[in-house]
């Protein structure tokens, strides 16, 4: 064998342990970054434990696992908590809409791809602990792993804090893509008023109402011939209109 051969394996074993310390304080530091823009003083274990993929135990040594739990659990719970902010939302923001509507809307809002796409923005990859192997997977791997990772998030928020502050983080994650899904269906407004036309009937009219004490969102409600149709509630007079005829819309026949 040759002399240079026990140097050159000690060589990669050293740099692999520099690597390896390097992607530590890496990640520790975007752990506390994000901590920090969550209102934590610190990383508390739940945190931790939701930004643990369950690759990165895999690949630990038998005896160091149990030190490490992974996000599996938070994961199911944040599923729940997610689940349940969107719901209570969107039944706020829009109380005529119709079950199948607020379905859509709720699934267009929590599927994994929107998910992952809301965390990628908020940053949280940089934080997440993943395996070797799995970070060699393709889009579709890093997008699941990521989906996940803001729902354990939410479970964390949810079991070291209660449902008001989870429920004031995934909103706020979420609600860019739902005012832009208002963007998308700005069209309500022109098919509430061609449906009205159908049926011979007059313009659809809008009426804002007085706001609720403490109440930050717009109130509008929707008016055709004298018959309130529906009514929504937006950050925006604008958006809080495109809601309010896409719910008259349930309520006119086709």
């Amino acid at each position: 064998m040759s002399p240079k051969a026990p140097r050159a394996r000690a060589a990669a074993r050293a740099a692999a342990r520099a690597a390896a310390r390097a992607a530590a304080e890496a990640r520790a530091a975007a752990l506390a970054a994000l901590s920090r823009a969550l209102g934590y003083p610190h990383p508390t274990a739940a945190l931790d434990s939701a930004l643990t993929h369950r690759s990165f135990v895999n690949e630990l040594p038998p005896a160091l696992r149990a030190a490490h739990p992974d996000n599996q659990r938070l994961e199911l719970l944040g599923d729940a908590v997610v689940g349940l902010v969107v719901a209570r939302r969107l039944m706020l923001l829009a109380p005529d809409a119709s079950e199948g509507r607020l379905s859509a809307t709720r699934a267009q809002l929590i599927n994994a791809d929107a998910l992952a796409g809301r965390a990628d923005a908020l940053g949280l990859e940089p934080a997440l602990r993943c395996g070797r192997g799995e970070l060699k997977m393709g889009p579709a791997a890093r997008a699941a792993r990521l989906a996940d990772a803001f729902e354990a998030v939410a479970g964390a928020l949810f079991a070291d804090r209660g449902l008001d502050p989870a429920d004031e983080w995934v909103w706020g994650a979420l609600r860019p893509l739902y005012e832009a899904l208002g963007e998308q269906v700005a069209s309500a407004k022109n098919r509430l008023q061609e449906r009205a036309h159908a049926h011979r009937r007059g313009a659809p009219r809008y009426a804002l109402l007085p706001p609720a004490a403490g109440e930050p969102l717009v109130a509008v409600e929707v008016w055709l011939d004298g018959e309130r149709l529906a009514s929504a509630r937006a950050p925006t007079r604008k958006a809080a209109e495109e809601a309010a005829a896409l719910a008259a819309l349930d309520a006119l026949p086709p």
